[in-house]
């Protein structure tokens, strides 16, 4: 979802969406480099709740350490909790 949001603004950017379609009506406010900033922020910010979601399992399962152990069945139902 990160990397889509990115490649949105990035392609709205290049192609000069909406003051292509709109000369003159998106100057000030809603221009292609705006909306490129503000998929990269809200890009920025599900990163960093997902990071978050991470150090949270990390720290109630004691990390992927233990599926080298061989006890994956009781650290993936766990994530699944942690994600929803």
């Amino acid at each position: 979802m990160r990397c889509m949001l990115v490649q949105t603004g990035a392609i709205l950017y290049a192609c000069r969406f909406p003051e292509r379609m709109f000369p003159g009506k998106f100057d000030l406010a809603f221009s292609s480099h705006q909306l490129f900033h503000v998929c990269v922020v809200v890009a920025a910010a599900i990163h960093y709740k997902a990071i978050f979601q991470l150090l949270a399992w990390r720290d109630a399962t004691g990390g992927a350490g233990g599926c080298l152990k061989g006890s994956c069945q009781t650290v993936l139902p766990l994530m699944q909790l942690t994600t929803g």
